[in-house]
């Protein structure tokens, strides 16, 4: 059965992850040798930074949160708790058996949209799917662009 549907989940790793990262980034801040303003400033900065990723890509609560993945014959829908897009596939995608960050171009948006997906937040056969549906695509994209260069020389 072909991939077209993935609903992300709320992955465990990905928050505990963030969360150690996080308090590490805390405590290295803490114990840095600076003025105590510059301390609060970093900490500051720091924890809102950290608490909006976690809002955000881990709990998948934020109203941008991109929540369900459909794939359609000429593009990807994002949907979220509020909204759905059309989007394509980026380049700079990055894909790994652990987590792949999927970044998507959206017409009328400036940014790129970025979706987190960790092997936990799918089931395991789908994510399976997804990794090889990317990298069958990405090598069927480089070997176009190795014959356009072919063909221009």
């Amino acid at each position: 059965m072909p991939l077209t549907d993935i609903k992300i989940r709320v992955s465990a790793s990905f928050t505990t992850l963030l969360i150690v990262i996080l308090c590490a980034s805390l405590l290295i801040i803490g114990s840095l040798s600076i003025a105590l303003a510059w301390k609060v400033l970093l900490i500051s900065v720091a924890l809102f930074y950290g608490l909006h990723i976690l809002w955000k890509d881990c709990l998948l609560l934020s109203r941008h949160s991109i929540t369900e993945l459909i794939l359609s014959p000429s593009s990807w829908k994002l949907i979220t708790a509020h909204q759905t897009w059309e989007g394509e596939l980026s380049g700079d995608s990055t894909l790994s058996v652990i987590a792949s960050v999927l970044r998507f171009k959206v017409a009328g948006r400036k940014r790129k949209l970025s979706c987190v997906i960790c092997a936990d937040a799918t089931d395991r056969d789908t994510y399976r799917q997804l990794l090889v549906l990317l990298r069958t695509t990405q090598a069927r994209e480089a070997e176009l662009v190795r014959r356009n260069r072919h063909e221009i020389h």
